[in-house]
């Protein structure tokens, strides 16, 4: 394989060769930095580093093209028409026309023309895809998809072009989500598209977007993305609403959820006469099953000024807990050079703050990886 481009996207496509092994070779690298080619050679193996690509055709049988978008189009088509497979990083092409072009080109010379979305190969991606074809939920509602990063280069580097770029956040980096909900979800039937630069300005044109998709089969598909999160965490996940419950898969931190739902209503509904069954009481799951629980802890509950304070989980009959004076106790630590213990309400999970899910919800399942 000769690989072309040696930029920002190199390091990625150095892990998966390492992890290939010895089943794919490099024969060399091409980048219009000399030094940039010779790096990615030393690091892949390869024998030989260049600037004209076109120097490594006659000894390749597949390239991979890692360079900017708006030049996809030309290097594909020389080398498909040379005969080589092809694995194009994201986007094919920057416009629909060129694309049309390149599957052309690879159906004539018979060879493979793939774009590189690895997100359907990801573990917790590809098990929910199969959750979903299995209907395990019932029929999906809708899936909806967040991505949230910080992304600014800098000035003068061609990803702020939107020339260059092929449009803004959507199409450089939305593409790899809305690939996975027509995978999911199948047919598009319409969609629409809004974006900002608004905290982007670095961006010619949207640096956050939402996309809507409506499917043939009435499902709905959603994906939000930025290019301008500021925080000390950013998230990543995938959430899939069913008639039967919700999967969710938290890519940040590699978990699978399956989440039920409440089991109040469910009871109610199947209840003898059709009168209503009695309610689950607060601090119970409701009937609902309870899964395999994540042990961790999110991040202390803070109340908004006036509002009002959840009680903690009790036992039937026991008597609510005062209200414990925070200011005093953190005054009393620090007067004795400690740090206090949060209450309850503060350092638990879910919004009654007890570490238990709210009332009627089960535990989610966890799936690590």
């Amino acid at each position: 394989m000769a690989v072309i481009g040696c930029g920002d996207m190199e390091d990625a496509h150095q892990q998966v060769f390492a992890g290939l092994g010895d089943r794919i070779t490099v024969i060399g690298t091409a980048d219009v930095v000399l030094a940039r080619a010779e790096h990615a050679a030393q690091a892949l193996g390869a024998p030989r580093a260049v600037t004209d690509y076109t120097e490594l055709l006659d000894d390749a049988d597949a390239c991979l093209i890692v360079t900017p978008h708006d030049l996809h189009y030309e290097m594909g088509m020389r080398c498909l028409r040379a005969g080589k497979h092809v694995l194009m990083e994201k986007p094919m092409a920057v416009s629909e026309e060129q694309c049309l072009d390149l599957i052309h080109a690879a159906s004539t010379a018979e060879r493979q023309l793939m774009t590189a979305y690895p997100m359907r190969f990801h573990p917790l991606v590809a098990h929910l895809r199969e959750l979903v074809a299995a209907e395990a939920y019932g029929e999906v509602i809708q899936v909806s998809v967040y991505t949230e990063q910080h992304t600014e280069h800098p000035e003068g580097h061609w990803i702020r072009s939107a020339a260059r770029l092929g449009g803004g956040q959507l199409f450089s980096h939305g593409c790899h989500y809305v690939d996975l909900l027509l995978w999911m979800l199948g047919e598009p039937v319409r969609g629409t598209h809004t974006g900002t630069r608004r905290g982007t300005p670095w961006m010619e044109w949207e640096g956050t977007s939402n996309a809507v998709i409506e499917f043939a089969s009435g499902a709905l598909g959603y994906h939000f993305g930025t290019w301008g999160a500021r925080a000390t965490r950013h998230g990543y996940a995938i959430h899939v609403h069913c008639e039967k419950g919700m999967l969710e898969a938290d890519l940040t931190r590699g978990l699978l959820y399956a989440h039920h739902p409440w089991a109040g209503e469910a009871r109610a509904a199947a209840s003898p006469g059709g009168s209503p069954r009695p309610r689950a009481r607060r601090g119970t799951h409701g009937g609902a099953r309870r899964l395999q629980t994540p042990r961790r802890r999110t991040r202390p509950l803070r109340r908004l000024p006036g509002q009002r304070r959840q009680p903690a989980h009790r036992r039937p009959g026991q008597p609510a807990r005062a209200p414990r004076d925070l200011a005093a106790l953190r005054g009393r630590a620090a007067r004795r050079g400690r740090r206090p213990a949060r209450p309850r309400a503060e350092r638990g999970m879910g919004p009654t703050g007890s570490g238990r899910p709210p009332a009627g919800v089960a535990q989610p399942a966890q799936i690590r990886w």
